[in-house]
């Protein structure tokens, strides 16, 4: 079977490609209005490409899935 990657995005890109502070995203993804993130590391997150981009093109209907 194939693998499948997937493109990720480091927290200070998503914040240079949203506008949003760090606490901003926090806040969003807490409320369900932002993607949500996953660990790469033990100190490390990052977001999925596609998942951003979706937040990207209408912040306003963006609901985080569960």
């Amino acid at each position: 079977m194939a693998e499948i990657k997937q493109a990720l995005v480091r927290r200070k890109q998503v914040e240079i490609e949203t506008g949003l502070p760090r606490s901003s995203i926090y806040a969003k993804m807490r409320a369900g209005t932002f993607p949500q993130n996953v660990r790469i590391g033990a100190r490390s997150v990052a977001w999925r490409r596609a998942d951003i981009d979706a937040w990207i093109a209408d912040p306003a209907s963006f609901r985080a899935e569960v």
